[in-house]
């Protein structure tokens, strides 16, 4: 099997073992699902750690807060900057502001050490 072209990118930035990946293969039948099969393409993710569910709560979180991510909203926008705008916004907000149980993403990498207020990202900058 071909190895995507995600993973070729996501191996040079970590070593190979380090990334267990894998696919869900839903077989439907007549609208009906029949079977569920669990492929691991890269290292070996044991199969109940196979999951779409962190990806589609991504997404939906995604579409809840960018509102013209939405069908049919009135704040649609006709340029592809204002897209890539909106979802900087969007990844500062979720990466630095957002503190679940007192810590954000960024701080649990080390990037930051405090919850960021919006006069510090429209005052700083930072480079990663």
């Amino acid at each position: 099997m071909a190895i995507p072209s995600i993973m070729r990118g996501l191996a040079k930035l970590y070593c190979e073992p380090c990334i267990p990946y894998g696919q869900i293969i839903k077989q439907r039948k007549e609208n009906r699902l029949v079977a569920v099969i669990w492929e691991a393409i890269w290292g070996e993710p044991a199969d109940e750690a196979i999951s779409t569910s962190v990806v589609e709560e991504y997404n939906t979180k995604i579409r809840q807060r960018i509102s013209r991510l939405e069908r049919n909203a009135q704040a649609f926008s006709r340029k592809i900057p204002a897209y890539v705008g909106a979802l900087n916004m969007f990844q500062f907000m979720n990466n630095f502001s957002d503190a679940k149980k007192g810590t954000t993403p960024a701080m649990r990498e080390g990037i930051t050490d405090h919850v960021w207020a919006w006069g510090e990202f429209l005052r700083d900058s930072i480079q990663l």
